[in-house]
């Protein structure tokens, strides 16, 4: 299996997430699910060092490097287990229990995060595609 092609190049690993979830959050049918978390979400791929936070209020969903102090709540993956899961390759709740995804904030927090990332899955691939990585 085929993990996340940028993986090697950590410089074009970071652009390609921050413009991946840069689409994410200007399309609206993706941006609503986050916008009515109303909540800091961190996500990190901790092979490459990379964290984000997506701060994510219906007014507004603002997304920068670094991950977060304190998020509300926080996932943590490999960049592979991202790409698989944004794939459908992988299911979530496998993921977790095999300690490949690890979360932190409140349980609720990430539930809630959980049930959006669906909406997110097919954008994924679509952004794949636009740069030539399917």
């Amino acid at each position: 299996m085929m993990g996340f092609p940028l993986k090697d190049d950590l410089e074009k690993a970071d652009e390609f997430f921050l413009g991946y979830f840069q689409s994410v959050i200007k399309n609206p049918e993706t941006a609503a699910g986050w916008g009515n978390l109303k909540m800091v979400v961190g996500v990190k791929m901790s092979d490459l060092d990379l964290g984000y936070t997506i701060s994510c209020f219906p007014e507004g969903i603002t997304m920068e490097s670094g991950f977060p102090e304190s998020p509300d709540a926080g996932i943590t993956f490999t960049s592979d287990t991202f790409h698989d899961l944004f794939l459908g390759k992988t299911n979530p709740m496998m993921a977790l229990a095999m300690g490949k995804l690890k979360t932190s904030g409140s349980n609720r927090n990430v539930l809630a995060v959980a049930g959006i990332l669906p909406q997110n899955f097919q954008a994924y691939r679509e952004y794949l595609e636009s740069k030539g990585l399917n």
